[in-house]
């Protein structure tokens, strides 16, 4: 099977408005909390609460939570439903950061030569290696700190970060606050390795502020948006996907009968330890065969309830974007960009503005799994 890369992200949506107002205090004491942010995540929409920790904040009825974050305490996401709501009030209680000495908990790992090997790891995986992605930093990568396990299963680094990274890209001309809850990357022995990241991003526009040129900057800005999975839902979302340039087909992968079980397996590896001979073992088919199978159209994989859209289907779609080649440090032989979805657990509801929900049920491998935050634009963007 091909190598994936699993990008999480939690989103919301931005359609009709209500608006939501409250207070943000501390649990413990019932203090209000000024400055903490409240926003809509992976979108520049977001505010922050006045002297008094009172904030109002315009969401639309599809919004399914909102992030609440403040320096020392602990961010959580507040689940909406707003489908029958009309403007609406609450209180927002946070809870801080604190040990047993009631001091705030930061870990700090020594910058010596195995965190700075940890952390190109980490950067390369997290930001992308693509030509936007160059040009993305993290301005307090200080932040971080990683868990690296080597042993006889594979390969695992684990990062944890005490404060939201600052991700500034001044090609897309954005400053990215994101919450990063959680990064594993996982090369397992014998198997393809992947990634797998989750967290909260928040965008400022920083053209003004850096005196970037716009024309460039809106230039890339489409360039990270066409073909981009946001793109694609919201292109299915609206039956325009051939015009859009997308072209879906399916795509399945099955375990290849020819290829050796388990137990005879061992018994070449015992075989070739004791011979030294391991040539045999390149001589070995494929675990897994993939088949392209038909066209599909949207009703194929996209199905409506109640004036609600799903991802639903069997194995994978094959998702080939026709009006743009894959950026030249994408290392393939395909002269579009091919991408592939595969829908666990349960199906996935898709939104009009390109977003989806529940984002731990949708699976994203090949070219849009392979662009990461580096690429990011927020889902309030409109091309």
């Amino acid at each position: 099977m091909f190598k994936f890369i699993i990008l999480f992200f939690l989103p919301t949506l931005i359609f009709s408005q209500i608006t939501f107002s409250g207070k943000v205090i501390d649990a413990r004491t019932k203090e209000p909390l000024s400055g903490t942010s409240i926003y809509i995540p992976n979108s520049s929409i977001g505010t922050t609460t006045d002297i008094d920790g009172d904030f109002s904040l315009q969401l639309s009825r599809e919004t399914k939570e909102i992030v609440v974050s403040y320096l020392g305490y602990y961010t959580i996401n507040v689940k909406l439903d707003l489908s029958d709501s009309s403007d609406f009030s609450k209180t927002i209680l946070l809870r801080e950061k604190s040990n047993t000495l009631n001091e705030v908990v930061v870990v700090k790992q020594k910058q010596d030569k195995d965190w700075h090997r940890r952390y190109k790891i980490f950067k390369t995986s997290f930001l992308g290696q693509s030509t936007l992605a160059q040009n993305a930093e993290i301005l307090n990568e200080e932040e971080l700190y990683f868990t690296e396990i080597s042993d006889s299963t594979g390969y695992r680094l684990i990062a944890n970060t005490n404060k939201p990274l600052l991700v500034l890209n001044k090609a897309t001309g954005y400053l990215i606050n994101y919450d990063l809850i959680e990064f594993n990357l996982i090369n397992p022995k014998e198997q393809q390795g992947f990634t797998f990241y989750l967290g909260y991003s928040f965008f400022e526009d920083i053209v003004e502020k850096y005196k970037l040129k716009p024309k460039k900057v809106t230039k890339n800005r489409l360039e990270a948006y066409y073909g981009s999975l946001n793109h694609f839902l919201k292109s299915a979302h609206e039956n325009k996907i051939k015009e859009e340039g997308f072209l879906i087909s399916q795509y399945i992968i099955k375990d290849n009968p020819k290829y050796p079980d388990a137990n005879t397996l061992k018994k070449m590896k015992e075989e070739a330890k004791k011979t030294g001979n391991y040539h045999f073992f390149k001589d070995l088919p494929k675990k897994e065969i993939t088949i392209i199978g038909k066209a599909l159209s949207k009703t194929d994989f996209v199905k409506d309830s109640e004036d609600r859209q799903f991802l639903d289907f069997e194995n994978y779609v094959l998702i080939t974007y026709t009006k743009a080649s894959p950026d030249s440090k994408y290392m393939t032989d395909n002269f579009y960009q091919v991408s592939y979805l595969k829908v666990e657990n349960e199906k996935v509801e898709v939104f009009s503005n390109g977003n989806y929900y529940n984002p731990l049920n949708l699976l994203v491998y090949g070219y849009m799994g392979w662009k990461k935050v580096g690429d990011l634009i927020p889902l309030d963007f409109n091309p």
